[in-house]
């Protein structure tokens, strides 16, 4: 029981990792998408 509930809490703090990044990455694609758009 222990070990199953400590995989899903990595599994669960992965994903969010993983969606944190993610996020990151899309809000910096459209940093640089309004950027170019201004020139």
């Amino acid at each position: 029981m222990l070990f199953s509930g400590y995989s899903l809490h990595i599994a669960v703090w992965r994903i969010c990792r993983c969606l944190f990044i993610l996020g990151l990455l899309s809000e910096k694609m459209f940093l640089l998408k309004c950027s170019f758009a201004s020139c």
